[in-house]
């Protein structure tokens, strides 16, 4: 496909967007998660501004965040006395 077809195709401003934009008019959906069933894929859409059809593609994008059990923590007699509270033995800053 040339460069040409692929921006009347799918205009700047309308790819990875965090909405789904409109790529008759460039009118941003704020409800965008609402618009299907689903995480990931292709859906039909129509614009709630032009009324105009499209397609949209939901990319979706997953994060994770680790953390120590509770029980692995060091208690408030086994850390240093620096604000950073590292186990007594391992602070390379007060020697504790």
């Amino acid at each position: 496909m040339s460069r040409l077809v692929d921006l009347m195709f799918s205009p700047s401003g309308c790819d990875y967007t965090t909405e789904i934009v409109c790529p008759h008019c460039m009118h941003e959906h704020e409800d965008s998660w609402e618009w299907s069933e689903g995480t990931e894929g292709d859906f039909d859409g129509e614009c709630r501004k032009c009324g105009k059809a499209f397609q949209v593609t939901r990319y979706f994008e997953y994060r994770y965040q680790t953390r120590k059990e509770l029980s692995d923590l060091p208690g408030e007699d086994e850390v240093c006395g620096c604000p950073h509270g590292y186990k007594k033995g391992s602070c390379g800053d007060c020697g504790g």
